[in-house]
């Protein structure tokens, strides 16, 4: 039978893995479909939205909890990947002289 701590950290691994893939769910819904006011609101806080999934992310690693950990980092990657190109120009724009 699992310590009560054990059980504890275990809970507490999973109530913030519900909460990234919550922070998830909501960032990608409203860059989709950010046409509504209120969705169109929710789409400016992308930055945010990763840094709280970061920090999620963080939380669960204290845990040594694997397959949340594994969930949470692939949340945190899908919203890296959606975040960077913001960040990052294009490769291939060059420098605007033709070549």
């Amino acid at each position: 039978m699992a310590q009560p701590r054990s059980r504890l950290v275990s809970s507490l691994a999973w109530v913030i893995l519900t909460g990234v893939v919550g922070v998830t769910a909501i960032a990608l819904f409203s860059s989709r479909f950010g046409w509504p006011l209120y969705l169109e609101l929710l789409s400016h806080f992308q930055r945010q939205y990763w840094l709280l999934s970061l920090v999620g992310w963080g939380a669960i690693a204290v845990t040594r909890r694997r397959l949340p950990l594994l969930l949470s980092l692939t949340c945190v990657t899908i919203l890296t990947a959606q975040l960077l190109p913001w960040y990052l120009p294009p490769h291939f724009l060059g420098n605007g002289n033709g070549r």
